[in-house]
C-alpha cells in the first residue's frame, strides 16, 4: 500500500496537482486512506465508500468473502452472474437487469490474474488501525448496510476513530451502491465537496 500510494504521488506531481480531494472506493478506499496518512498535504477532503480501516476488522460472511478472493468471475458470464450477487449484495443481487449492465464492462477487460494477486497481497494485513486517528481531513464515510463485504460495523467503528469523519449510509445498499443507485449518494458527495 506504500508503494501505490508513492505511485499516487507521483501522479499527482506529473499532473501539478498541489493537493486534491479524494474518493476511494472499496480497495481504492484502502489506498485512500494510506494516501492522506503518508501524504497529507495532498489530501484536501476524503471520500471512503464501501471501504475499511483493514485489520482489525469486522469479518464478512464468509461465502461472499472467500468468493471475492477468486477474479473467475471476471472470465465467464454464467461464474458473473453467480459470484457477483453474493458479492455486492443490494441493488446488484435485488434486481438482476442491473447485473446485466454490470457484466459487459467487467466481462470484457478482466483483470490480469497477477495483478488480481498483487491486490489482493497489498490489503492482506494492511490496517490504518495505528494512526487512522491522524487522519484529520474532513471525510465522507459512505457504506450500503446490505454489503455482504463490509460489514457496518467498519465504517461506523472509522468514524468513530477519524476526528472529522461523518458516516452516510445507503439503506439497502450494497457494495457497488456507487454503480448501481448513484443517485442515492450524489447529492450527499457535491454537499460535502462544496461544505
Amino acid at each position: 500500500m506504500r508503494g501505490l500510494a508513492r505511485v499516487l504521488v507521483a501522479l499527482l506531481d506529473e499532473l501539478d496537482v498541489a493537493d486534491t480531494d479524494v474518493l476511494g472506493y472499496s480497495f481504492g478506499g484502502l489506498l485512500a486512506l494510506e494516501l492522506a496518512h503518508r501524504s497529507p498535504d495532498r489530501v484536501r477532503r476524503l471520500i471512503l465508500c464501501a471501504t475499511a480501516q483493514g485489520l482489525p476488522v469486522v469479518p464478512p460472511n464468509p461465502v461472499p468473502a472467500l468468493m471475492l478472493m477468486t477474479p473467475a468471475r471476471y472470465y465467464h458470464p454464467r461464474l458473473f452472474r453467480l459470484i457477483v450477487p453474493r458479492i455486492a449484495g443490494g441493488r446488484t443481487r435485488r434486481d438482476r437487469s442491473q447485473l446485466e449492465g454490470q457484466a459487459g464492462a467487467r466481462l470484457s477487460q478482466p483483470p490480469r490474474l497477477l495483478g488480481y494477486a498483487y491486490q489482493l497481497y497489498a490489503a492482506s494485513g494492511w490496517t490504518s488501525v495505528p494512526w487512522l486517528c491522524r487522519v484529520s481531513q474532513p471525510a465522507l464515510v459512505i457504506a450500503g448496510d446490505d454489503g455482504p463485504i463490509i460489514p457496518l460495523a467498519n465504517p461506523r467503528l472509522m468514524v468513530r476513530i477519524m476526528p472529522n469523519a461523518q458516516l452516510r449510509i445507503v439503506r439497502g445498499g450494497g457494495h457497488l451502491f456507487l454503480l448501481d443507485e448513484p443517485e442515492s449518494v450524489i447529492d450527499d458527495i457535491h454537499a460535502f465537496l462544496e461544505a
